[in-house]
């Protein structure tokens, strides 16, 4: 019992440690442009997700109309 703690908080530690931010990697230009992208890309699919949901959810009548 006391083996499968320790195999549980060594796990633990190495997700947080996965998760933690590095404010300095902000400094960084190639990294700043990475994030800037990401969020430009995560928009985009955002956008065109809605449309499409918009799109297929419109009757024939109204994409007939378009």
């Amino acid at each position: 019992m006391v083996h499968g703690f320790f195999i549980f908080q060594e796990t633990w530690s190495r997700f947080i440690d996965l998760l933690t931010f590095d404010p300095a990697l902000l400094r960084e230009t190639e990294m700043v442009i990475r994030l800037c992208l990401q969020a430009l890309f995560i928009m985009g699919a955002a956008f065109f997700s809605s449309s499409e949901a918009a799109l297929f959810s419109l009757s024939r009548l109204d994409t007939e109309t378009l």
